[in-house]
C-alpha cells in the first residue's frame, strides 16, 4: 500500500468538505502541541478511510459469526462436567482471592455409584499472581446466563469487568466445536494468552511537556546502563566521562527520535507548524510512531524488572487451576497451556525438551496460522488480524503499524468496537523460505506417529508439503476468511474428469452447500485442502496419477478415523436421532464417501472394528505415503534453501524417532503405530512357506464384535487374520510378543485365557536334514519360548528425552542354539531406549562334530567356534555379561539326556541353565584378562 495513496496528500491546499467526515477530530478546534497532533489520529484520505472502516466492521461481524457458530456447537457436544470445569477455570483466572486459600470441593461426577460427599480442601491463592479476564461481563449468549448462576452458586459470587486484565483470551485448541469433536471424549485443551505488558494508552492527558521529560529520561537511562554493563561505579565517573557520554547518547536519541528531539530537545525547527501549515501528513505518520515507541519503551523499562516473576506467579496460578480441575472433574479432561502474547506472536510454543506435547521450533508460526489461530475464544476478543485487510496482513511492518494505531486509540472507526481487541499477530501469505526452513516438522510428525495415531500424522505431513506448493499453500486461517480460496481448482479439477465413483471436491462443495457452517471449519477445511491438492493428479509435484488416487482414498480413511465416523454407524435397531450439527454432517460424509455396500465401507468398517488384516494394509499403506511424502518434501526444500544438516537437541529427537519407526534397520522388530492392532489374539496360528518365510496369524471371529456396527460386517471378514509374514521365525515370535498379540484377552474375567499356540507343521521343510531331525520345534516349546520372552521384555520405561540423554546400551539378551537350523546361534536383545533387534549367525565348523554333539550336549556346549562368535557378539554390542539381563535357550531336539522321554520342559531348563553357566565362565573370564 503506497503511503499517498493511503494518506491525506501534502500540500497547502486546504481539505475538501465532503457529506462524510475525514476525520472525527477536524469537528473541533485542534489542540496545542505534538501531543495535540498526535491525539487527532491517523489522517486517512476519504477512500480510503471508508474502505478501511468497512473492513474493520465486517471483519468484526464475520469473526462474531464463525466464533459464535463454533461455541454453539461446542456446547452441544460438552457434557455437564465439561461445562462447569469450563466455567470455573473463567472465574478463577479471573479472581486472585485470599478466600480461594480455604477453598473446598466434592469431586463432581454424572456416575451416582462413584458419587461422594467427602470434601477436599484446597488452596488456590497465589500472593502477588496477576488476575483478571477481559470481557469476562460480556460473554457468548450461548452460555452467559448459566455462567452466572452457576458461579453465584458455587463460589457465591457476581463476576464484574476488571481493570487491566492480564488474560486476554481463553480459547481452544484442536477439535472442539468442529466436526473433529467427539461427544464426551474429546479433550479441552485451552491456550490461556496473558499479556503482562502495558497493552492499551490513554493519552488525553498528555503535554509536550511530558514527551519531553520521557525523552530525557530515556537518555539518562541509556548512559545508566552503559556504565553498569561497563562494570563502572556512579561516584567513579568524571565530568567528561559524564559529558562524552551525554554527548553520544543525545546523538542516539536524535537518530530513534528526530521528530522529537528536533523540536522539543535541540528546538531548530517548529515541527508542529511544519505539519499544520503544510499538512505534512508523512510526517505526522512518522510523529504518530516515535511517540509510540517512546512511551512504550517507557512502560516497559518501568515494569521490566518484575515481569519474570509475575509471569512465574501467573502460571504457579494456572497450574493450580488445571490440578484443581482435574480432580474436581474427573470425567472431563481439561489442559491449560499458558502462552504470553509476546511468545504467541513470535510462534513460540515452550521445547519438546521440556515437554512431549510442545512441538517446539518444528512449525512456530506456521502453527499459528494452521492451528492456534482458528480456536475457539470463549472470553469476547477480536484478533486484530480479522480487522484487517490481507494487504496489511501481508505487511508486517503495516501491521504493527496499525496495532500500534489501535493500542492508542488513533483509529477513530475501532473506538465504537465493543469487545476487547487481541493482538496475535498478521495471517499473511506464508513465505515459501518460511515453510521450507520449517522441514523438520516432518519428523516431529514422525515422532508424534511413534505414539499410535499414524493416520493424523499422515495427514499432518500431507498438509506441511501442501503449504510448499505456491499454488496452494493456503493457510488455515486464510481458508476460514476466504473459503472459496482454492475452489477455483475445484473447478479446474472437475473439467479434467475424475472418476464418478469417488468423493471428490466437487462432492465436498456439495455437503457446504447443505451444510453452510462447515466452510469455517479448520478441521474440515485442511481436509478439504487435501482432497483439492492430491485428489487431482497433476497438482501436487512428484506424485503420480495412480498415486493420487491411493492417497485420495487414504485421505478419506484416515479423515474418518480422526473425525470418529463411528459414532454415527447404525445397526439394526439402532433408534438414536442424531440431530446434533456434528452428527448430521458425519451422516451424510458417511454416506457419500463411503456408500453403502461400497467396497470403501466395508473397508471403513473393518477399520473401526480392528479387523487385522484390514488395519494392517492401512498401516503399510500409511506408512508408505509418510515416507514418500517426506522424500518429497526434501526435494522441494532443496529447491528454495539449502537443506541444513545440523541437528538441534530437539530435532534429533523427532528425527530418531522417524528412523525407529519408518526406517527401522533389518534386525529390528517393528512395533506397530496403530493401537488397533496391539491387542491378544484367542489363537496364533505360526507356520512356514518354502522360500518365502514364517507367517503368523490369528484367529479373527468372535472376537472384534462391537455394539455399534452392523452385524453384517462380522460376516465379512476372513476367520484367519495374518500378523506377520514372509519373516525369520524369532523375529515373527518377538513381533507378536511386543505388539500384544500373544497374551491374555477377557483379563480380569471368568472367561480369562492366554493365547493357544497352533503349529502348522504341514509341508515343513527346514532345508537340510539335519535341520529337520535335530533344529525342529514342537507347539510346546514354541508356547515356552514365547513366555520367556515375554518375561525377558517386560514393561521398561523409555523417556522420549533418553535418545539424546542416555547413552545406548544393551540391557537384555537371551541366545538361541539350533532353533530351527542346526549350527545357528540367534540373539534376541533389547537396549536401553526400548529398541529389540534379532542377530542370527551361522556357527562355522558346527555340523563337522555333529555326533559327538549329539551324544555329548556339554562339548556341544562348549564349542570354541561357538564362543568366538559370542565373543565377538558381545565385544561388538560393548555388552557386560554381568550388567544385563541374560537368558539362553538350546533346542533340546539335538541331543541325548538321560531325561524321561515326556520330560521336555525339565530337558529344556537343564541345557538351558548349563549353557548360561558356560557363557558366564567362559566370558567373564575372558573380560577379567
Amino acid at each position: 500500500m503506497v503511503f499517498k495513496n493511503l494518506f491525506q496528500s501534502q500540500g497547502r491546499n486546504k481539505q475538501k468538505k465532503t457529506g462524510s467526515t475525514a476525520n472525527t477530530a477536524t469537528a473541533k478546534p485542534p489542540s496545542r502541541g505534538l501531543c495535540g497532533i498526535f491525539r487527532e489520529g491517523l489522517q486517512l484520505k476519504e477512500g480510503p478511510r471508508e474502505q478501511m472502516a468497512a473492513q474493520v466492521k465486517e471483519g468484526v461481524e464475520f469473526f462474531n459469526y464463525i466464533n459464535e457458530g463454533r461455541i454453539n456447537h461446542a456446547f452441544e457436544s460438552f457434557d455437564i462436567s465439561m461445562r462447569y470445569a469450563l466455567f470455573e477455570i473463567i472465574y478463577l483466572l479471573h479472581i486472585n482471592d485470599q478466600k480461594l486459600s480455604e477453598l473446598t470441593f466434592k469431586v463432581f461426577t454424572t456416575d451416582k455409584k462413584k458419587a461422594s460427599d467427602q470434601e477436599t480442601a484446597v488452596n488456590l491463592y497465589v500472593e502477588g499472581a496477576p488476575a483478571g479476564v477481559k470481557g469476562i461481563s460480556s460473554l457468548s449468549p450461548a452460555f452467559q446466563e448459566e455462567f452466572k448462576t452457576y458461579i453465584q452458586k458455587t463460589f457465591d459470587d457476581r463476576v464484574s469487568e476488571g481493570a487491566d486484565a492480564p488474560i486476554e483470551g481463553i480459547y481452544s485448541i484442536g477439535s472442539i466445536g468442529t466436526v473433529g469433536h467427539k461427544n464426551i471424549a474429546s479433550d479441552l485443551d485451552l491456550e490461556v494468552q496473558y499479556n503482562l505488558e502495558p497493552s492499551e494508552f490513554d493519552s488525553s492527558d498528555w503535554t509536550d511537556e511530558t514527551i519531553k521529560k520521557l525523552l530525557l529520561k530515556e537518555h539518562g537511562q541509556l548512559i545508566k546502563r552503559y556504565y553498569q554493563k561497563k562494570g563502572v561505579e556512579p561516584a567513579s565517573i568524571t565530568a567528561k566521562q559524564k559529558k562524552k557520554a551525554s554527548f553520544f547518547f543525545k546523538k542516539r536519541i536524535e537518530q530513534k527520535y528526530p521528530i522529537l528531539y528536533q523540536h522539543l530537545i535541540a528546538k531548530k525547527a517548529n515541527l508542529e507548524k511544519e505539519i499544520r501549515v503544510k499538512n505534512d501528513q508523512k510526517m505526522r505518520f512518522h510523529l504518530q510512531l516515535e511517540m509510540i515507541d517512546l512511551v512504550r519503551n517507557d512502560a516497559l523499562s518501568s515494569i521490566r524488572e518484575t515481569l519474570s516473576q509475575q509471569e512465574e506467579l501467573l502460571k504457579q496460578k494456572i497450574l493450580k487451576i488445571q490440578d484443581y480441575i482435574q480432580a474436581k472433574f474427573p470425567e472431563a479432561e481439561v489442559y491449560l497451556f499458558p502462552f504470553s502474547r509476546t511468545d504467541l506472536q513470535r510462534g513460540y510454543f515452550g521445547s519438546t525438551l521440556d515437554s512431549k506435547e510442545s512441538s517446539g521450533g518444528a512449525y512456530e508460526l506456521i502453527l499459528n496460522y494452521e492451528i492456534l489461530m482458528p480456536g475457539i475464544y470463549f472470553t469476547p476478543v477480536i484478533p486484530s488480524h480479522f480487522l484487517f485487510s490481507q494487504e496489511i496482513n501481508n505487511s508486517s511492518r503495516q501491521f504493527e503499524n496499525f496495532t500500534s494505531f489501535l493500542q492508542f486509540g488513533l483509529i477513530d472507526f475501532c473506538k465504537d468496537i465493543s469487545s476487547p481487541i487481541n493482538h496475535q499477530g498478521p495471517t499473511p501469505d506464508l513465505d515459501p523460505i518460511y515453510a521450507a526452513s520449517h522441514q523438520s516438522a516432518a519428523y516431529w510428525e514422525a515422532f508424534k506417529a511413534s505414539s499410535g495415531n499414524l493416520p493424523k500424522a499422515t495427514l499432518n505431513i500431507l498438509r506441511y508439503e501442501m503449504l510448499l506448493e505456491k499454488k496452494l499453500g493456503k493457510t488455515t486461517i486464510q481458508l476460514i476468511k476466504q473459503p472459496e480460496l482454492l475452489n477455483e481448482l475445484i473447478a479446474e479439477a472437475d473439467a479434467d474428469g475424475i472418476d464418478s465413483d469417488r468423493f471428490t471436491p466437487v462432492d465436498i462443495l456439495g455437503l457446504e452447500e447443505e451444510f453452510p457452517a462447515i466452510q469455517y471449519d479448520p478441521w474440515w477445511l485442511r481436509y478439504k485442502s487435501l482432497k483439492i491438492a492430491y485428489g487431482n493428479p497433476g497438482y501436487m509435484r512428484g506424485v503420480s496419477e495412480s498415486d493420487a488416487v491411493g492417497i485420495s482414498d487414504i485421505i478419506d480413511c484416515a479423515f474418518a478415523l480422526h473425525i470418529r465416523l463411528s459414532d454415527v454407524f447404525t445397526k439394526p435397531g439402532d433408534t438414536r436421532k442424531f440431530k446434533k450439527h456434528r452428527e448430521k454432517v458425519l451422516l451424510k460424509f458417511l454416506s457419500r464417501a463411503f456408500p453403502v455396500d461400497s467396497e470403501k465401507r466395508t473397508r471403513l468398517m473393518a477399520t473401526f472394528i480392528g479387523d487385522v488384516q484390514t488395519v494392517s494394509k492401512f498401516e503399510a499403506d500409511l506408512r508408505s505415503i509418510f515416507l514418500k511424502s517426506v522424500e518429497r518434501i526434501q526435494e522441494k526444500v532443496k529447491e528454495v534453501i539449502t537443506l541444513d544438516d545440523k541437528k538441534t537437541a530437539e530435532s534429533e529427537i523427532w528425527h530418531h524417532y522417524y528412523m525407529q519407526a519408518f526406517k527401522p534397520g533389518p534386525n529390528v522388530v517393528q512395533r506397530s503405530i496403530l493401537n488397533h492392532l496391539q491387542i491378544p489374539r484367542g489363537r496364533l496360528q505360526i507356520g512356514v512357506i518354502q522360500k518365502k518365510g514364517w507367517f503368523f496369524r490369528s484367529l479373527q471371529r468372535g472376537q472384534s464384535v462391537g455394539k455399534r456396527f452392523e452385524a453384517s460386517i462380522l460376516n465379512l471378514l476372513p476367520e484367519e487374520i495374518t500378523l506377520l509374514d514372509n519373516t525369520s521365525f524369532l523375529m515373527g515370535l518377538v513381533y507378536c510378543v511386543i505388539n500384544g498379540n500373544y497374551g491374555i484377552f477377557n483379563k480380569g474375567t471368568l472367561n480369562e485365557t492366554r493365547t493357544e499356540i497352533e503349529y502348522d507343521r504341514k509341508h515343513t521343510n527346514l532345508g537340510s536334514k539335519n535341520d529337520n531331525q535335530l533344529a525342529f520345534v514342537r507347539p510346546d516349546q514354541i508356547e515356552r519360548i514365547m513366555k520367556q520372552i515375554n518375561e525377558l521384555f517386560d514393561s521398561q520405561y523409555v523417556s522420549y528425552l533418553d535418545c539424546i540423554q542416555t547413552e545406548r546400551s544393551v540391557n537384555e539378551v537371551m541366545i538361541f542354539l539350533n532353533l530351527l537350523k542346526y549350527g545357528r546361534i540367534s540373539l534376541l536383545y533389547r537396549d536401553s531406549l526400548n529398541t529389540i533387534y534379532v542377530d542370527q549367525f551361522n556357527i562355522p565348523n558346527f555340523e563337522e562334530y555333529i555326533d559327538s554333539y549329539i551324544s555329548d550336549y556339554a562339548k556341544m556346549l562348549q564349542a570354541k567356534s561357538l564362543h568366538i562368535l559370542l565373543r565377538k557378539f558381545f565385544q561388538s554390542r560393548k555388552i557386560d555379561i554381568n550388567q544385563v539381563k541374560l537368558k539362553t535357550w538350546v533346542n533340546s531336539n539335538c541331543v541325548e539326556t538321560t531325561h524321561a522321554a515326556t520330560k521336555y520342559e525339565a530337558k529344556e531348563n537343564e541345557l538351558a541353565d548349563h549353557f548360561l553357566s558356560i557363557i558366564m565362565k567362559l566370558h567373564t573370564a575372558q573380560k577379567t584378562k
